[in-house]
């Protein structure tokens, strides 16, 4: 719906881990204008369940290296994120299916409320910080890597 809002000179940015994207517009004075949207709930919830999914196994692999790293201590909250949001998911998706956590394959129980708007949007903004964590902290990772054993 709101893609056909949008212009032909409107050019649609990346899709982020909350269900959010952003559109840059041309200007008149030649500057762009930008602007964030946000898929509705339904499918922002399937977004933000997926994406989390996968940051979890790449954090799940990484801190397999290291059981006491940063990475370890990241899973107990992004299981917990990855388990609210897998309820929001099952809200708007009553008869749904998602992969768990071990990549099986499972049905919606059906879910009768989720949380307040407030803390549900918390919850889809925590999958784009959490991939973002992870994305820093292994970037950081990597960088100490390449300063001890230069080439």
């Amino acid at each position: 719906m709101i893609l056909t809002y949008l212009s032909p000179q409107d050019k649609v940015g990346t899709l982020y881990e909350d269900g959010s994207f952003i559109v840059l517009s041309p200007l008149p004075d030649g500057k762009t204008d930008l602007k964030t949207y946000y898929f509705p709930p339904r499918l922002r919830s399937a977004i933000a369940l997926n994406s989390l999914s996968r940051t979890l196994r790449e954090v799940a692999l990484s801190a397999a290296d290291e059981p006491k790293g940063i990475f370890a201590a990241m899973l107990p909250q992004g299981r917990e994120l990855w388990s609210n949001l897998r309820d929001v998911y099952c809200y708007y998706h009553p008869s749904g299916r998602y992969k768990d956590l071990d990549g099986a394959d499972q049905q919606c129980i059906a879910v009768r409320h989720v949380a307040d708007e407030k803390t549900v949007e918390g919850y889809f903004g925590g999958a784009m910080i959490f991939n973002l964590n992870y994305v820093t902290f292994l970037q950081a990772k990597e960088a100490t890597a390449r300063a001890n054993n230069p080439q």
